[in-house]
């Protein structure tokens, strides 16, 4: 009797592929948690949100971070998600007269800031990680770079031939070599890894639950993540994104996404938007500490941005990551201010 030889064709190798690489990756498990968080009251608050622009199909994010700074207790990475409702130089103009410096650079809070952080118009999240979340032990350098050689493989045999998939396919292959040095910043590839998770995980579900989405940016504040390898963090929110839809089993069409690459030696032409998740992701770096929920013992700007923007503020989610002391379970939570205290 002969034994049947099943062929398997390229679509359902790159499919088992992915599956695989999900699987034993740590970021399936870091969606499932923050899926299973949002799910909860954080999606009724962004529903909500949403309604209110139905016909809107061009959006934007524009993010700030708050890393490794040894005046501060977390990591922070904001989030600003704007409708494309105003002329974009009006924008700028009405956020430069409301908001006029960076957080750092104030000692009080002026009420028209605290009143524009409050501004209905803009969804804000904000996802917040304990200092060193992930660290050497969690970084698998052969495993790394042999999964981003099968994905440039997939993307090189599989993807449509054009500008996008040329320049992404550069970017990985800088990022491989990149890995390869002795001297590579584990941190901060974890930083980009995370990053670009987040920045992902948010276009996706906006396309979930707004459907009729055609046009999507990322704007980003300048750091070492984004100026890295000439912005291939870029390329990795691509992969990531396609991994998200891939776990959620989501179906969602195809939009235009535009991204910005900026240079460390340039000012952002978007500057003043990038105000907003700085004000945010400052105060949340200085006041989320393990085992302090006292508000009182922080400086009068980060009390004035709690009590006057993010208190019950149902147009802002604040996310935090968690790991248990021998690093093998994962949680989330969302962090809710009410009163003084966080709860």
């Amino acid at each position: 009797m002969k034994t049947k030889i099943k062929k398997v064709n390229d679509k359902t190798k790159i499919r088992r592929l992915n599956s695989l690489s999900l699987k034993k990756g740590i970021f399936p498990k870091l969606l499932d948690c923050l899926e299973d968080t949002i799910s909860k009251s954080a999606i009724v608050d962004f529903q909500n949100y949403l309604k209110k622009f139905p016909d809107i199909t061009k959006w934007t994010v524009y993010s700030d971070y708050c890393l490794d700074d040894k005046n501060k207790n977390s990591d922070v990475y904001s989030f600003a998600l704007f409708p494309h409702i105003k002329d974009f130089r009006m924008l700028l103009d009405e956020i430069s007269s409301n908001i006029k410096k960076d957080l750092k650079e104030k000692k009080v809070i002026a009420e028209e800031t605290l009143d524009y952080l409050k501004n209905e118009n803009f969804f804000v999240f904000n996802f917040i990680f304990p200092k060193k979340y992930f660290n050497a032990k969690d970084f698998y350098k052969e495993k790394e770079i042999n999964s981003l050689k099968k994905h440039i493989e997939i993307i090189k045999d599989n993807w449509k031939d054009d500008e996008s998939k040329r320049r992404i396919l550069m970017l990985l292959r800088k990022w491989v070599k990149e890995l390869e040095v002795k001297s590579f910043s584990i941190k901060l590839y974890f930083q980009i890894l995370i990053c670009s998770f987040l920045a992902a995980y948010i276009c996706v579900l906006l396309q979930r639950e707004k459907g009729n989405v055609e046009i999507y940016s990322w704007l980003s504040d300048k750091d070492d993540m984004t100026t890295f390898a000439e912005g291939v963090i870029t390329a990795i929110y691509i992969l990531r994104k396609e991994e998200i839809k891939t776990i959620m089993k989501l179906k969602i069409k195809p939009i235009i996404e535009g991204f910005y690459t900026p240079k460390s030696d340039k000012e952002l032409f978007y500057e003043p938007l990038i105000k907003i998740p700085d004000h945010f992701c400052g105060t949340l770096a200085t006041v989320i500490k393990n085992n302090e929920n006292n508000l009182q013992n922080f400086e009068s700007k980060y009390i004035q941005i709690v009590e006057g923007v993010l208190k019950e503020n149902k147009n802002i989610i604040n996310i935090e990551f968690l790991r248990d002391t021998d690093r093998k379970k994962l949680a989330v939570q969302r962090l809710v201010f009410r009163n003084k205290n966080l709860v």
